[in-house]
């Protein structure tokens, strides 16, 4: 491939826009995001809350799935009697 010296070349590439815009942009995502963290931390609030009403907590479900596993994994006693004898 030749390459021709009278072709020009890009040597820097430059964003175009306005910077007022571009901040502005930037400041309405902030907005956005913290928004949304706020209506995230709006529901957790809120479900606590109804946690704490309906008498449940985090360790609930926990220690109940250990019962399960552990009722699960408990080896059945043998029926067959053994001779002493």
């Amino acid at each position: 491939m030749k390459i021709t010296p009278n072709i020009p070349m890009v040597t820097n590439l430059v964003v175009a826009g306005d910077p007022r815009l571009k901040a502005k942009a930037v400041a309405a995502k902030k907005k956005s995001m913290r928004s949304s963290t706020l209506h995230i931390d709006e529901l957790n609030q809120r479900i606590d809350e109804l946690e704490t009403a309906i008498g449940q907590d985090k360790s609930g479900p926990i220690g109940r799935a250990f019962a399960i596993r552990a009722e699960t994994n408990r080896k059945p006693k043998s029926k067959r009697k053994v001779n002493t004898e």
